[in-house]
């Protein structure tokens, strides 16, 4: 083998650079072939714009080179052959390489010199995947053509030149990736931050380095504003964000369908608009546009990247496009991360603003035209929009009213006024009555729009954000109306969710507005009441000083028994009796109470008194005294702290202040206020008790309580609760479980829930101790109690309720009711107490008494109606005897007799059927036939007298005989076979009307024996207590 081939081929093999191998294949070429002049070498990237890539080239050759369009380079390039020239016919070419061969031609002394343009192309499959192919084109010029060794030669050469190229591609390739990548390492190390403008400035600035471009951009995509925003243009942060529209742009096609757009020269594709798709001041020639994809959601695009302008005058090629994907692909998730983070900051922001605003509104709610500039200023600050206008509905004329139409008016300068017009008018009218958010680009080209509000105030509106204001009940009570957004075209979509979450808050705080106003004159109205109040119960100087110099009240002995009768002490004197109960229970001393405050107390409580039948001063006054009289009477009060019997006597006293003579039932059914303010927490009469003695406590002079540690007023407070809630029935009733298990046990002392219990026990026995008194005063206080109950009675069937029968005067039996309250009642309290007590034995047998009255009250009533029914029944009989006379005689009544008014609309049965007529069974059980039917006339008479009611009504007598002959009624209806003095009802020794004391609606008594009857009367009694 030729020595100097050998080092040829040992030179090819160790070349591993581009220009490395083409130095080497140059003086290859001369040391192979000595008849070869000269020899330059160019390598070209196949698909970029065929630019010679740089090489050694003689002195003072420009690189590179840029191949002509036709031509014998040209014609290499394309066919991949050689191709052979004179020197002499290519000197007059239109060609780069001309200067060079004119030179050459020169040095050419017969002018035979051939030049050829051999080309060496990498294999197909040498070459990495996505990369360009490279050609290398050898022109060498001879002094003549190449001989048969030559050729030989030249093409050994030649394969070995491949491989070399191969090799140096791949290599080049392996390299320039490396270096990519490094590059890209680099770069993704930089690109942390939490700006997105600042991260964009670092990718478009390695974009621009990687594509040789001269500008460079990148737009974000809005789906808010449906717009692009550049905030970045060739490595610059805009003062002001550019935006561009998404609809008839080129770059917001690219945002849309995700393709890649290059354009050689923009002045000669229709695609570019140099209106719409002009950014800044720059003037491009070429681009190429490219979409940014998120790494989350493969479809949606982030981003569209632009670069414009190759140096060099040269296109963008697809390796171009590919260096621009690649760097693309590398950055968008860092872009992506960037957009998310920068958006929940600015939701944080958001949210914090809006915080802020709830904070505001919610501070200056005791002012509505307050609050509502409040609402613009803040609507304006958190949109950024230039003015805002807040209107509120009227239902009641059907109109928008703004007291303040615009917030950046100076509300201090008279422009505040009251604006109202119909709610179907202009923009706002529609977002009142349609609930929609109106979302206006541009002002003037809506429909709705009024443009001569703007020529009289002068202000020019381009856009506006109106949205409606809702309350919890998704009624519309207001509309907002912004104008104008700064920093931008118009108001964005995350605009609308702000402002319509701003409403939210504005709808609160106007919600609480109007609360408050109401509270508030609640409260001036309840101030005003209670001061009218507190005024009519102001005591009189003169008897407040005569009951402080004169608090003593002489009662005898008997006043410190549970028998004396509280009642018959004169009402001017019951207030120094008060004074003598706190007197000799020791608590004056005990507790350092002024007798001027106490006196003051006293009075103040005779005030708050109203003045129902029942439920007034003097049922106080005598609750109070049973109370002074346990405590004088049972030696187990010594087992009681001094602050429990201090709390008991003040209970008593104040346990039904501003009692109304209604019950709970009446003020939950009726819906009172009193209803409205306790019902919640039950014992609504209780609850309003405690409120007024608290009420009293707190009014000037009359705390008797000033003494008191703070531990001890807290401790009154609550005993004091507690002591007022017990006095409701359903409240005994739902401990009488424990009171029976504590009277077994006996009182224990040390026990917490034993001193309850027994404070709730006294209350109760106090409340109740009416019942304990003689027969007399127990019957008249039942008296008083029963007409407040039928007041009660007469103000539920006003209202269309049906009242109970202890409150129904048409249907209640005092008697009755009163054993039943006794049994279920007050016999086991009393029963109860005397266990716990024994000194209030006599108490109990006085109940016991008093229960034994009730009960023959009872027996009297029965045998009453007994009689009545067995006059009903006489007289029914003795029409039957007539009309049988009548029909048997043929004859008729007489002018002017008349049919008892009583008969029943059906007659008694005691006939019986005797083949077509009738018999009627009279006494001795003769029959009597009657003929047929009497008439209908007859009939209207009977139901006539029924209706009537009574016994008395008749005028026609009976024969003694028909009398007798019913005497086995009478004896049915008594039991006991009294004579007929019963008949006309024994006169009752009470001042009760007879109706309710003889007359009952039920002919069945409660005796104690029937379980479900003796069941129902008690929820009657703890229903009405």
């Amino acid at each position: 083998m030729d020595p100097i081939l050998d080092d040829v081929l040992l030179s090819l093999s160790t070349a591993l650079e581009r220009d490395e191998l083409v130095n080497i294949v140059e003086s290859s070429i001369h040391s192979l072939f000595s008849a070869t002049s000269l020899v330059f070498v160019r390598t070209f990237d196949n698909g970029d714009d065929l630019a010679l890539a740089e090489s050694t080239t003689p002195k003072g050759e420009a690189a590179p080179i840029r191949l002509p369009s036709a031509g014998a380079a040209r014609q290499c390039y394309w066919t991949s052959e050689r191709v052979n020239r004179s020197l002499t016919s290519l000197i007059n070419a239109n060609d780069p390489l001309a200067p060079l061969l004119k030179r050459i031609a020169a040095a050419d002394d017969d002018g035979s010199s051939q030049i050829s343009f051999i080309p060496i192309a990498t294999s197909a499959t040498s070459a990495p995947a996505a990369t360009k192919s490279v050609m290398m084109i050898i022109v060498t010029i001879r002094a003549k053509s190449f001989g048969a060794n030559d050729e030989k030669l030249l093409l050994a050469f030649l394969r070995h030149v491949t491989a070399a190229v191969d090799r140096v591609h791949k290599h080049g390739f392996l390299v320039a990736e490396r270096d990519r990548l490094n590059g890209m390492l680099s770069m993704c190390s930089e690109l942390i931050d939490q700006n997105s403008a600042m991260l964009t400035r670092k990718i478009l600035g390695h974009l621009k380095h990687e594509t040789e471009c001269r500008s460079c951009t990148m737009l974000m995509v809005d789906d808010g504003m449906h717009d692009l925003v550049c905030q970045v243009f060739d490595l610059k942060e805009l003062e002001k964000e550019f935006r561009l529209s998404l609809d008839d742009t080129l770059f917001g096609y690219v945002a849309k369908t995700g393709d890649c757009v290059n354009i050689e020269d923009v002045s000669k594709d229709l695609r570019f608009d140099p209106v719409k798709d002009h950014i800044g001041t720059y003037a491009p020639q070429s681009l190429l546009c490219m979409p940014v994809f998120s790494k989350v959601d493969p479809k949606e695009i982030i981003a569209v990247a632009v670069i414009y302008d190759k140096l060099g005058h040269r296109k963008f090629t697809r390796w171009d496009e590919e260096k621009m994907r690649f760097v693309l692909k590398f950055c968008s998730s860092v872009l992506h991360n960037t957009l998310v983070f920068q958006k929940e900051r600015n939701l944080k922001a958001q949210t914090q603003a809006l915080l802020d605003v709830a904070e505001v509104l919610f501070t200056h709610v005791e002012s509505m035209d307050v609050l509502l500039q409040k609402i613009m200023e803040e609507a304006r600050k958190l949109t950024k929009a230039e003015r805002c206008s807040l209107f509120l509905l009227d239902y009641e004329t059907q109109e928008l009213v703004a007291k303040i139409f615009d917030s950046s008016l100076n509300r201090t300068g008279g422009n505040e006024r009251d604006i109202r017009f119909p709610l179907t008018q202009g923009i706002a009218g529609y977002v009142a009555t349609t609930g929609e958010v109106l979302n206006i680009k541009d002002a003037y080209s809506h429909e709705l729009f009024y443009k001569d509000v703007d020529l009289a105030t002068g202000f020019r509106t381009r856009n506006i954000l109106c949205f409606p204001i809702k309350n919890e009940e998704n009624m519309i009570i207001g509309v907002a109306q912004l104008c104008n957004k700064v920093g931008a075209e118009h108001f964005s979509m995350e605009d609308e969710t702000l402002a319509l979450q701003f409403s939210a808050y504005c709808a609160i705080s106007i919600h609480q507005s109007m609360l408050y106003k109401g509270v508030m004159d609640a409260q001036n109205r309840s101030q005003l009441a209670n001061e009218l109040m507190l005024y009519h119960m102001q005591v009189n100087e003169t008897e407040l000083a005569r009951l402080a110099e004169n608090p003593y009240f002489d009662g005898g002995p008997e006043m410190s028994r549970c028998s004396f009768l509280p009642r018959s002490v004169p009402a001017k004197d019951t207030p120094t009796a008060c004074m003598t109960f706190f007197d000799e229970m020791g608590l004056i001393k005990k507790w350092r109470i002024s007798s001027e405050v106490l006196a003051k107390f006293i009075l103040m409580t005779n005030n708050g008194y109203r003045n129902p039948v029942y439920h007034n001063w003097t049922h106080a006054f005598s609750v109070a005294h049973f109370c002074f009289a346990l405590f004088q009477t049972c030696q187990k009060f010594d087992f009681l702290r001094d602050l429990e019997i201090f709390s008991l006597i003040i209970g008593t006293l104040c346990h039904d202040l501003d009692h109304r003579g209604t019950n709970n039932a009446y003020q939950v059914s009726s819906h009172s206020v009193l209803a409205a303010l306790y019902s919640s927490e039950g014992s609504v009469m209780e609850h309003h008790h405690f409120a007024q003695t608290l009420c009293i406590l707190n009014s000037p002079g009359c705390n008797i309580l000033e003494n008191l540690t703070a531990q001890q007023y807290t401790d009154m407070l609550d005993l004091l609760r507690n002591n007022i809630l017990a006095t409701d029935l359903s409240h005994h009733l739902r401990i009488v479980k424990h009171l029976q298990a504590m009277a077994q046990t006996g009182f224990d002392p040390e026990n917490p829930d034993h001193h309850h219990l027994l404070l709730c026990l006294l209350m109760t026995s106090c409340d109740l101790c009416a019942c304990t008194k003689s027969w007399e005063s127990a019957q008249a206080v039942a008296e008083l109690i029963y007409t407040e109950f039928f007041s009660q009675g007469d103000l539920e069937r006003a209202i269309g309720m049906q009242p109970m029968e202890m409150m129904d005067r048409d249907r209640a039996c005092i008697p009755e009711l009163q054993l039943n309250f006794l049994d279920f009642i007050a016999i086991p309290v009393y029963r109860l107490l005397s266990q716990i007590l024994p000194e209030t034995s006599d108490v109990y047998e006085r109940v016991l008494d008093g229960r034994e009255q009730w009960r023959m009250k009872t027996e009297e009533i029965k045998r009453e109606r007994g009689l009545n029914l067995l006059n009903t029944h006489r007289e029914e009989a003795e029409l039957q005897l007539r009309l049988a006379s009548m029909r048997n005689r043929g004859a008729t009544l007489q002018h002017g007799e008349s049919i008892p008014e009583s008969l029943p609309n059906s007659l008694p049965d005691i006939s019986e059927s005797s083949g077509g007529g009738g018999a009627v069974l009279v006494g001795g059980g003769r029959k009597i036939s009657s003929a047929s039917d009497p008439g209908p006339e007859l009939k209207a008479s009977w139901s006539s007298h029924r209706r009537g009611g009574g016994s008395g009504g008749g005028t026609s007598k009976l024969d003694e005989k028909s009398i007798n002959g019913l005497d086995h009624l009478q004896t049915a209806a008594n039991g006991d076979g009294d004579d007929d003095d019963g008949a006309q009802g024994k006169k009752s020794t009470s001042s009760l009307g007879s109706t309710q004391w003889r007359q009952c609606s039920s002919p069945k008594l409660s005796t104690g024996s029937d379980s479900s009857e003796a069941s129902r009367q008690h929820q009657v009694v703890v229903e009405t207590s």
